[in-house]
């Protein structure tokens, strides 16, 4: 059985590496997709917002068994998507590029910290 500790540790890797890489790939798709004032700093809130956003609802319905992690992650990037339109200010098309960069990151995100989990995981195993 795997230690509540290590499963806390491994949602607080998902949000750094997820907030990191959102920051990035939000700023980067600011830029690509041509929203109006598109500077670091637009980018940055709009990546850290979406990655709180999205790992919010995830860590608190995770104490459904299976369904509710990934309905937290649906609802969570439900609610990401509300907040770059309030963020960006511009249509729901461009707003839907850049959250498809938000997507990339979190996914991206998702398959490192489960890298490093396996990894560690077998670390952890006898011989």
């Amino acid at each position: 059985m795997i230690p509540y500790n290590a499963i806390y540790r491994l949602f607080g890797l998902w949000m750094l590496i997820g907030g990191v890489l959102s920051v990035l790939c939000c700023w980067a798709g600011v830029h690509l997709v041509g929203v109006d004032r598109a500077s670091f700093r637009r980018g940055a809130v709009a990546g850290i917002s979406c990655a709180l956003v999205t790992a919010i609802p995830t860590l608190g319905l995770t104490i459904l068994p299976v369904i509710g992690t990934i309905f937290g992650a649906i609802v969570g990037g439900l609610i990401s998507f509300v907040a770059l339109l309030f963020i960006l200010r511009e249509t729901v098309l461009r707003t839907a590029k850049v959250w498809v960069f938000h997507v990339y990151a979190e996914l991206a995100a998702l398959f490192i910290t489960m890298e490093v989990f396996q990894s560690r995981m077998l670390d952890l195993s006898p011989p």
